[in-house]
């Protein structure tokens, strides 16, 4: 399907900004990130009950029963960043563990060629298994990176990894799990905006919320963030669990625009009540695979959404909830709508309805198509830019319901 000239242009020129704004961010990256260090500060491993932090010149600065204590206070010790390696070996801990410092790498051991997690951070607590910068603060933190991991939760700790203020953080190869009523991975923007951020080849499984955006009622923005490669499991087999959201991206707060440019790149969900749910602006969704147990597999709330080839499988109620400004669909033989209900309740013995639409159309040149659960002829009139009226040549009867979308060609 061909867009229209006039707004290919728009949005072609509104990206091209974006690029040129991420063309000068990258050259400071360059410039900060040639300052963080290249080599392991620390390596953390295991023999008997003890745990071990040893730094680069093979002297053992750090020891004691409790893997979290140790581990703390290496990455405490970076105050001018540095890498910490991790060993294969299970490491059991019950604070969340903090990094408040630029460049700060962590990284676990993978075991054999096709790279199984040896390393497992197994937290107990309640909170955050692992936090990237501090919750007070209104400054930023800078390439922090974290890679090659398996981190447990319980059914009540709060996430698995929480950023604050984060910039040109990296998330790569990780399997989070075990956080059965909270989420994988929280990026916020609480005292900061948070921006050109990586996740990339995770797999989220048994949580609530797979990766969300927030916001913390603060106007501050995220941008740039990539979600590339992930598989993203809810609690349940079947079904979803109510409430349950795979990719949460945040909405507007006090007028600001929150998310901006977030792109999202062959990502597999299951079992969520919503799949990906989208209020941002210029989010590109690309492959999407919805394989089963959604009430909605997308949510669309955004403005100028692209979505390229979603796939949706089984045992979906909704694939679309349509409530978004110019949102655009490819793929083979689809019509494009531009809003849409399911189940819309049509009162006993009423001849037509009237549908507020949700969000004001540029003009009144849009399709209409209606599915009744009952058998009658059916015509729209009153077609304008804020509402139409759906009239049945048979009257409803009890338990009356529509399907209803809004198309352009």
């Amino acid at each position: 399907m061909r867009l229209p000239e006039k707004v290919s242009l728009r949005i072609a020129l509104a990206l091209t900004l974006s690029a040129v704004l991420i063309t000068v961010i990258l050259i400071f990256a360059f410039e900060k990130r040639m300052a963080c260090p290249r080599y392991s500060t620390y390596t953390i491993f295991k023999e008997s009950e003890d745990y071990f932090a040893e730094n680069a010149e093979g002297v053992i600065a750090y020891s004691g029963k409790d893997a979290g204590v140790v581990i703390q206070s290496a990455i405490n010790s970076l105050k001018n960043g540095g890498k910490i390696f991790i060993k294969s070996g299970v490491y059991p801990y019950s604070t969340t563990l903090t990094i408040t410092d630029d460049c700060v790498e962590i990284e676990g051991e993978t075991i054999g060629n096709v790279g199984y997690f040896g390393t497992i951070l197994q937290y107990t607590g309640n909170s955050v298994a692992l936090q990237i910068g501090a919750s007070d603060s209104s400054s930023p933190i800078y390439f922090v990176s974290i890679k090659n991991l398996m981190i447990e939760g319980s059914t009540n700790a709060e996430g698995g990894i929480k950023s604050y203020n984060a910039i040109y953080m990296t998330l790569e190869s990780l399997h989070i799990r075990e956080f059965y009523n909270g989420y994988g991975i929280t990026v916020s923007s609480k005292g900061h905006f948070s921006e050109v951020c990586l996740l990339r080849n995770l797999v989220l499984m048994r949580v609530k919320y797979g990766i969300r955006f927030d916001n913390e009622n603060t106007t501050n923005q995220i941008n740039y963030i990539t979600i590339d490669n992930c598989n993203i499991y809810g609690n349940t087999t079947e079904t979803y669990q109510n409430g349950s959201v795979g990719i949460y991206i945040a909405a507007d707060y006090n007028g600001a625009e929150i998310s901006n440019d977030i792109t999202i790149k062959d990502v597999r969900l299951w079992f969520f009540e919503k799949g990906i749910e989208n209020h941002g602006y210029y989010t590109r969704i690309y492959n999407p695979d919805f394989d089963r147990g959604f009430y909605f597999a997308i949510y669309e709330n955004g403005t100028n959404t692209l979505v390229v080839h979603p796939r949706f499988g089984e045992n979906i109620t909704s694939r679309w909830h349509w409530g978004g400004i110019k949102t655009y669909v490819i793929d083979n033989d689809t019509i494009i709508p531009l809003e849409c209900r399911v189940l819309v309740p049509v009162p006993n013995g009423a001849s037509n309805i009237t549908i507020q639409l949700s969000r004001t159309q540029e003009d009144a040149n849009y399709g209409v198509s209606v599915l009744p659960n009952w058998s009658t002829t059916v015509y729209v009139t009153m077609k304008n830019t804020t509402h139409f009226t759906i009239n049945f040549g048979t009257p409803a009867g009890e338990s009356a319901k529509i399907d209803w979308f809004i198309y352009r060609p």
